[in-house]
């Protein structure tokens, strides 16, 4: 059982005709409890994962018509977001034995991305693809991100 909570904003500010940059800014906070999980004869017990995490970003975009209603927008991200919340603390039993440990949430990192989107607005067809990397304290990793809406 648990809840979570979003609060987030941002505002596009309109550079030029084709240049956009949007800053943003976003407060994630959850509560978890997990339970307890028994195993032949261990009780394995979890405490409470609290997390709140801040993010503070920036998007510039660029958008350009190629061809009569075909739109290529590519575009770049960068944030930087900060977990708060403190370790997570479980147990684990069996008989007479206890082992307990601790473990540190993400931290502080940073993503970067890199995209593009076309549109064509005419056909209903849009398309995107984003590469993003995360880097930080405790975590590192890619990503690859494509998608296509077709709207009829």
């Amino acid at each position: 059982m648990g809840w979570a909570g979003l609060l987030s904003g941002q505002y596009r500010f309109d550079v030029t005709e084709k240049l956009q940059i949007t800053p943003s800014a976003a407060f994630l906070f959850s509560s978890v409890d997990m339970g307890a999980l028994t195993t032949g004869g261990m009780a394995t017990r979890w405490g409470t994962l609290n997390s709140q995490m801040g993010r503070l970003g920036i998007d510039i975009a660029y958008r350009q018509e190629l061809s009569s209603g075909l739109w290529l927008t590519p575009f770049a991200h960068a944030s930087l977001w900060s977990e708060l919340g403190g370790r997570v603390r479980s147990t684990a039993t069996s008989g007479a034995t206890t082992i307990t440990t601790a473990t540190e949430q993400v931290g502080t990192f940073a993503q970067l991305g890199l995209g593009a989107s076309l549109a064509a607005p005419a056909m209903g067809v849009t398309g995107f693809v984003r590469g993003d990397m995360r880097f930080g304290q405790r975590m590192s990793g890619y990503a690859l991100n494509g998608g296509v809406r077709w709207q009829f």
